[in-house]
């Protein structure tokens, strides 16, 4: 993999709070969706979804997922240009969490991992991403890491490493922020996806199940059932005594 040179591109934050005063919320939502069937389309197999299954969904789909207060969406684009236009668009990883001491553990390789994050935490209130007032003290604090996506054009030059990286300082972050002990990151990739599997052990991932993807029709046929490790990472916090 070729070094990361941050002239090359910067790293953006879309948090929730940007589709409620923003006046290119629109934009951003039509540029998501946008980014994510195109990536769909071009490299189905990287992916649970299928480009046949997202297509058919309407905006409201869509801001849903950006407006979630338990998801971030990253995104990688060229400096100084326009981060509302997906043209622009060079990756991307959406970050899902946190949860609690529960943690991410019900979440299946053949699910959408949103669906475990759509609704509020029942204890210690709804945490938002950088609002410090809004963290409540969780012992384990829980993410899952998923669709992460570099442009077949802007591969190679670290832009999918560096999205990696950062979306793991975030949430390194919140749990430092909500006094969490322990931080667990959890994600499923595919067992034959060499570069990626090395990248998220050099992370301290380790492969902890093996599950199966199951076939599903894409444009050009049906896509094999494929076989998926779920990997996991926890790291002791180490908080300052002031």
């Amino acid at each position: 993999m070729a070094a990361t040179n941050p002239s090359e591109f910067e790293i953006v934050q879309l948090p929730s709070s940007q589709l409620d005063s923003s006046i290119d919320a629109q934009a951003i939502v039509r540029s998501y969706r946008a980014f994510r069937l195109s990536s769909l389309k071009s490299d189905p197999d990287a992916f649970a979804s299928t480009y046949l299954e997202e297509c058919k969904e309407s905006d409201d789909f869509w801001r849903a997922r950006l407006a979630n207060p338990k998801a971030l969406l990253f995104i990688a684009v060229p400096p100084k240009s326009d981060r509302t236009s997906s043209s622009n668009w060079l990756g991307m990883v959406s970050l899902l969490g946190p949860k609690g001491d529960d943690g991410m553990h019900k979440i299946s390789a053949n699910a959408s991992p949103w669906s475990s994050i759509s609704q509020p935490e029942k204890q210690g209130g709804e945490l938002r991403h950088g609002n410090e007032q809004d963290v409540k003290k969780m012992t384990l604090v829980s993410f899952h890491v998923v669709g992460t996506y570099t442009t077949p054009s802007a591969r190679r030059r670290g832009i999918g490493a560096a999205l990696f990286q950062y979306a793991l300082r975030h949430a390194e972050t919140v749990c430092r922020q909500s006094g969490g002990e322990e931080l667990e990151c959890t994600l499923y990739v595919d067992a034959d996806n060499a570069p990626a599997v090395r990248l998220y052990e050099d992370r301290g991932f380790k492969k902890v199940e093996e599950m199966m993807y199951k076939p599903k029709p894409v444009e050009s046929g049906e896509r094999k059932e494929k076989l998926a490790w779920k990997m996991v990472m926890q790291k002791s916090i180490l908080l300052k005594v002031v």
